[in-house]
């Protein structure tokens, strides 16, 4: 049968039947083409199948998640009324057809003899069965499937050509309906993700802030729309100023989560607690009761007193921190004081301190996404290179630090999308 006498072999020759049965079909194309809601169109494609057949009830059954048995999504009446949730119907017909792909339509089914398919069918006293795969170009999705008692109601060939046209087109409606949600929902995810990268972002400091004897800047750009690193400039008592910079293990909602966490407990935190080892103590305490086995977050905090320049700190298994100094051209690395927060309770993490800072010196807090961004060949961006920069631009402000930085590891990657969230902060003696 070719495509044209697919389409047509409903037709009887009785000119009145056939205009019923075409404005049906016409009808249930303008509802495939105009209907997003799946659930309404499926009730409306089981009421047509049902007044196609003149049948007395109608079901739709659709495959289950796993790609095994039907489950009935709509089942309905010739009155349109919703059928019982536990309907019965013939199991076995509906099994064929979505095993076979081919429509079957049964007459005097309960008189036995070969077309009695199964027990329940002998059971419900049908008369009449049609029912119809629900096919795509590539696969069988479910059946639609109609019934009778009555033995004076008898499905003719063009009933069963108009009944499986009528499936072929809820099953495209059902494919459609599939693409539309799945990018509806695709929309609302990225809406929702955009909305907690704003939320994110607003957390992080936007401006550069100046005091006595310092000057900060920082920056972050997270791989995906939200991220675990951030940055945070922090006033405390006694003309002293905390700056963190913090990596969650993981991307996503998830890092962020726990990085807003860390944040409201490090503000906290810094007005209670005087010494930056207490402060991560505290912190690490709460984290890990949180944080999933296989979860952590390293995080370097240190803090400025802008009367002497005095920096000390304290690092939860976070990147050795750079310092330049500019009077000797030296660099120091202020390495860890203790393991990275969440993985380990009631740890007591060691405070760290330097000489002053001078005027001209170059604190660089950085995550791992800076040295680890790599060249198309795989090639690291590195420490060294990080240093002989830092070096270049001792004469200019911690603003311009951080975009020459960027710059240029951006340029070294050949691309503006890093493999992993990219912060930095740069304190600058004045």
């Amino acid at each position: 049968m070719d495509w044209a006498e697919a389409q047509t072999g409903f037709l009887t020759g009785d000119r009145a039947k056939d205009a019923r049965n075409v404005a049906i079909l016409l009808d249930t194309i303008a509802d495939v083409s105009g209907n997003p809601d799946l659930d309404s169109l499926f009730r409306s494609v089981v009421d047509k199948a049902i007044a196609v057949a003149s049948a007395e009830r109608g079901l739709l059954l659709l495959r289950d998640n796993d790609g095994g048995a039907l489950e009935v999504r709509v089942s309905r009446d010739k009155e349109g009324r919703p059928l019982h949730k536990e309907v019965k119907y013939s199991t076995s017909i509906p099994k064929k057809v979505f095993q076979s792909g081919q429509a079957e339509t049964l007459m005097d089914a309960a008189g036995g003899g070969d077309i009695a398919l199964g027990q329940s069918i002998l059971d419900l006293r049908l008369v009449s069965v049609m029912c119809a795969p629900l096919k795509t170009a590539d696969e069988t999705i479910g059946v639609l499937y109609v019934d009778s008692k009555a033995s004076a109601k008898g499905f003719t060939k063009g009933d069963l050509e108009l009944f499986t046209t009528l499936a072929s087109q809820c099953a495209l409606a059902i494919q459609n309906g599939h693409l539309v949600a799945a990018y509806l929902e695709r929309q609302r995810l990225q809406h929702d993700l955009h909305v907690a990268r704003g939320i994110q972002q607003g957390m992080l400091p936007r401006k550069t802030i100046e005091r006595p004897r310092v000057e900060i800047a920082g920056y972050n750009r997270p791989c995906e729309e939200t991220g675990g690193d951030y940055f945070d400039y922090i006033p405390m008592p006694e003309r002293r100023i905390g700056v963190v910079i913090g990596d969650v293990s993981g991307h996503g909602i998830g890092a962020a989560l726990y990085m807003a966490t860390a944040r409201a407990l490090l503000r906290a935190f810094t007005y209670k607690v005087a010494d930056p080892a207490e402060v991560l103590g505290e912190v690490n305490r709460f984290l890990e009761r949180d944080m999933p086995s296989g979860s952590f977050m390293t995080l370097f905090f240190g803090e400025v007193n802008t009367k002497t320049g005095a920096l000390r700190y304290a690092s939860a298994g976070h990147n050795p921190m750079i310092l330049f100094r500019k009077s000797s051209g030296t660099f120091e690395e202020l390495g860890n004081t203790g393991p990275g927060l969440g993985i380990l309770p009631d740890i007591a993490y060691k405070t760290g301190e330097t000489p002053p800072l001078g005027r001209g010196d170059i604190l660089l807090l950085y995550t791992d996404g800076l040295p680890e961004a790599m060249t198309p060949d795989k090639e690291l961006f590195g420490e060294e290179r990080m240093k002989t920069l830092l070096a270049g631009l001792q004469e200019r402000s911690p603003e311009e630090i951080v975009q020459q930085l960027v710059r240029a590891a951006t340029e070294w990657t050949k691309s503006d999308v890093f493999e992993d969230d990219l912060t930095l902060v740069v304190v600058k003696g004045t």
